[in-house]
């Protein structure tokens, strides 16, 4: 393949043998604990994606970080000692083959017949594990000191060996970590300021200062002594994609983000050699399906078992609805009526503001404020006909609009509903006057919204209880105005 003629040359070669592991001393390093802050300000002059606003101080426990990234002649022990695959055989899927790959990992490799990394190239029978390395535009000798492009199934299988081999436990970095082993955190994006040359001088392959990784121990190491914290490759994090506090999908650009918070896109962190503009930002933030290959490889974390997961950790409005974090709902058990997609659904109905409900011109707008217009109508009503205003029975009701509307006039009312979920947005209403939900726009994009009662209420007034409309307590009382509204339409 032609290199094209703009292209930056590769890092300079190793004369060293290739046919020879040649390894660094790719000691471990102990963090300190303490606190980063993930997320970038909206205020910060230059261009970001979504999923980098916002903001989550967390606190990262004292751990141990390999000074480099893995090596292929450390990834190289790994492959040679069976681990990737000490027999061949698709069919045979014994523990022996199988104990350092996840299920899902196992099934990549088979399916893929993985027996090295994906750009070393085999040099003569595979038995005899000679291999030169393919670059963005070139197949080399194999350079030993260069990072390990792997994805993130490999990443993790060779922990899980290096566990077994040293008998400790060895892990990936989290993003949180990743932000700690560069060092005090500064607000400065050095892509802002150096071109790919410039990087290169201060010794960052970053920017397309070279056209290839480079060795490990080239760099200038981070504050901490660990080098390629930023550049050479991207490094694989536990962490899945997930929103930070204040995340807001971007209007120009609404499907950037938004469809990886699905706990099947692993985060990486840092930037690669060909990382320009955003990629190669300070607060980059991106994510890949695990069996992915994008300029990717990694460091070992020692000893420490159970990471802090900003996925884990964050409050931002997406958070939950990923595998990875979500929690099943107790008693569920499969009513439509108890799922958030519902909840927010109603409250959309109850409470969005028409541009909010129905912001296109053939909208059907006369059917909007519908639960308020129908407490209206019970007001005038008791009005009308003398009735008295002590207490109301609103049945069937939803998250309360229309109870709400109730404590315009009436002194108590209670609001009754079968469904949990609506009960609690209710009381959660009562207490606090307002509550977020999601209006879904289109497939996976949705608007953040807020459900708010109008000040004027007296909130106190109002009352939410489960209950089955067909089976109600003898307890219950009597009241001077009942509303089934709810109950009648459906």
């Amino acid at each position: 393949m032609t290199v094209p003629g703009n292209f930056p040359a590769i890092f300079p070669l190793s004369n060293d043998d290739p046919s020879v592991p040649i390894r660094v001393n790719n000691e471990f390093i102990t963090v300190e604990e303490g606190t980063v802050v993930l997320g970038k300000q909206e205020s910060f002059p230059s261009f970001g994606w979504d999923n980098e606003y916002g903001s989550l101080p967390m606190f990262v426990p004292r751990f141990e970080a390999s000074k480099y990234l893995i090596t292929n002649a450390e990834f190289f022990d790994f492959i040679r000692s069976g681990g990737c695959c000490r027999r061949f055989s698709f069919s045979d899927r014994s523990d022996r083959d199988r104990k350092f790959w996840t299920e899902e990992g196992w099934d990549w490799r088979t399916f893929r017949n993985a027996k090295w990394p994906c750009f070393w190239v085999p040099d003569g029978p595979a038995g005899l594990h000679r291999y030169k390395l393919r670059t963005t535009f070139e197949i080399v000798p194999m350079q030993w000191k260069w990072p390990a492009v792997v994805n993130f199934h490999e990443a993790q299988a060779y922990c899980k060996w290096l566990s077994v081999t040293k008998g400790l436990h060895h892990r990936l970095l989290t993003e949180a970590e990743h932000w700690a082993i560069r060092g005090p955190q500064s607000r400065v994006d050095s892509v802002m300021h150096f071109d790919g040359p410039s990087m290169k001088q201060g010794a960052i392959n970053l920017n397309l200062a070279y056209g290839s990784e480079s060795a490990v121990d080239a760099s200038s190491p981070s504050s901490l002594g660990f080098h390629d914290v930023m550049g050479n490759l991207w490094e694989w994090c536990l962490d899945h994609q997930s929103a930070l506090p204040g995340f807001k999908i971007h209007p120009y650009y609404d499907d950037f983000t938004l469809p990886c918070f699905d706990g099947r896109h692993h985060m990486i962190m840092g930037g690669s050699f060909i990382s320009t503009g955003d990629e190669a930002s300070t607060f980059a933030r991106f994510q890949f399906r695990p069996h992915f290959f994008q300029h990717c490889g990694f460091r070992v974390v020692r000893g420490s078992s159970q990471p802090t997961l900003s996925c884990m950790e964050s409050l931002g409005p997406f958070v939950g609805t990923s595998p990875c974090c979500q929690k099943p709902s107790p008693g569920v058990d499969g009513n439509i009526y108890e799922t958030k997609r519902m909840l927010d659904e109603y409250l959309l109905f109850h409470y969005a503001s028409l541009n909010e409900l129905a912001p296109y011109s053939f909208a059907p707008k006369d059917a909007w404020n519908f639960p308020q217009r129908v407490g209206i109508a019970a007001n005038t009503a008791a009005q009308r006909y003398g009735i008295e205003t002590k207490s109301a029975l609103d049945l069937g009701c939803a998250v309360g609009a229309t109870s709400f509307e109730l404590a315009r006039v009436f002194d108590s009312v209670l609001a009754i509903d079968l469904s949990h979920s609506f009960v609690d947005a209710g009381n959660d209403l009562v207490c606090s006057g307002r509550r977020s939900y999601l209006r879904k726009d289109e497939g996976l994009l949705f608007t953040e919204l807020q459900a708010v009662v109008d000040p004027t209420i007296d909130r106190s007034r109002v009352r939410f209880q489960q209950g089955d409309a067909c089976n109600l307590l003898s307890s219950i009382g009597s009241f001077d105005i009942a509303v089934l509204a709810n109950l009648l339409c459906r």
